[in-house]
């Protein structure tokens, strides 16, 4: 019984990652970031701060919003040099 409790949380773990990916991609990037900026101890916060502003500002559909639209324009070029 307790492996298939663990075969099912495994399943539901996949099945959140499915749907998940560009929240997966942006919690790895935050942290990658706030690793980068540990050695500017006093500013870190600051700088992290204004980052993640100007990505709410300039990426309001997020990440994978962006890389959907890019998909997109290019497979429209890729139609119109046919």
């Amino acid at each position: 019984m307790n492996g298939v409790k663990r075969v099912l949380a495994g399943l539901a773990a996949l099945l959140l990652l499915a749907r998940f990916p560009g929240a997966i991609v942006a919690a790895t990037i935050i942290v990658f970031i706030s690793e980068m900026l540990r050695p500017l101890e006093v500013y870190r916060l600051i700088i992290f701060g204004a980052l993640i502003i100007v990505a709410m500002i300039y990426l309001p559909q997020g990440l994978m919003g962006v890389i959907a639209s890019a998909s997109e324009l290019a497979s429209r070029r890729f139609k119109e040099r046919r």
